[in-house]
């Protein structure tokens, strides 16, 4: 995907809404920031152990000496640590009309589509490894949130991104029957660390987001929050916010990962899915794509 997009004269969408930008205190020295820690506490039923992509995670180290952001990234990580949020909303009509004529669940739909925008960007794959070295992950796994409406309490579940859309749906449908409910934070075991966050509030429309992070400068991947989707004139909104870290990526890398995720939310359906193809691709940041290989 070229950029900007043919027609556009701005690389800053028209559904941009708001942005804030967070200042984050130095940690201790030594603070590993890990948000998978599971509760020593385990409710709900038994589960079974899943394949874990954790021993297969290709990545790319970085060379400080030769990276073409190592002075912005150092400025953010070392004058001035700070993240930012961008809220937006995205036009979600046609594939409202489609998910529901087809039958499917929009909250699934959503995550593999943002999951499949994230890896078309090496910004947002940047990230420290639990060993301190700062690579570029070649692949991110989506981590979810699933609401108990009973417990009123939230479980976070991932699911391994294939690059198939398709049969990474029907995964992550399967994920959340399996772990959903458990009343625990993090029922599926062995969480890779190449994960990045999504969580819905679908309660509530937004206009801006923003999530407090004042000892996680270390932080480095996107998270991502969706709101209540609302009816705009004949169209239907859905309001997304993007947090990401200002070392690694700036307001134009947000905008174009908004304009990669409403392309996606724009292409036709096949067969009864939400896709033109079946495959997701990976982009290496040099407009360059790679097509991951499918699974049928």
């Amino acid at each position: 995907m070229t950029w900007p997009p043919a027609g556009k004269d701005s690389p800053l969408p028209s559904r941009f809404v708001s942005l804030t930008r967070t200042g984050h205190e130095l940690p201790p020295q030594g603070l590993t920031v890990s948000p998978y820690q599971d509760s020593a506490a385990t409710q709900g039923r038994n589960l079974p152990k899943p394949q874990s992509p954790r021993n297969a995670m290709p990545f790319t180290r970085i060379d400080m000496d030769t990276w073409k952001r190592r002075e912005l990234f150092r400025h953010f990580t070392e004058v001035a640590p700070c993240s930012f949020s961008m809220t937006a909303n995205l036009d979600i009509t046609r594939f409202r009309a489609t998910q529901k004529a087809n039958g499917l669940k929009l909250y699934p739909m959503l995550i593999c589509l943002i999951a499949g925008a994230v890896n078309t960007m090496p910004e947002f794959r940047t990230a420290y490894r639990e060993s301190g070295e700062l690579v570029i992950h070649d692949i991110l796994h989506p981590s979810y949130t699933v609401f108990d409406k009973e417990s009123e309490l939230f479980s976070a579940i991932w699911t391994e991104f294939d690059g198939n859309r398709n049969a990474m749906y029907e995964a992550v449908l399967d994920d959340m029957a399996r772990y959903g409910g458990t009343r625990r934070y993090c029922p599926k075991p062995d969480p890779p660390e190449n994960l990045f966050n999504i969580s819905a509030i679908p309660w509530t429309s937004f206009t801006g987001f923003n999530l407090n992070l004042p000892r996680a400068e270390k932080y480095l991947l996107p998270i991502f929050t969706m709101g209540k989707f609302f009816e705009q004139g004949a169209s239907v909104q859905l309001p997304l916010a993007i947090q990401a870290h200002h070392a690694v990526c700036d307001g134009f890398h947000a905008s174009r990962l908004l304009e990669q995720l409403q392309d996606l939310l724009d292409r036709g359906m096949r067969d009864g899915r939400y896709s033109t193809s079946d495959d997701l691709y990976l982009g290496d940041g040099e407009g360059h794509t790679h097509c991951l290989a499918s699974r049928k």
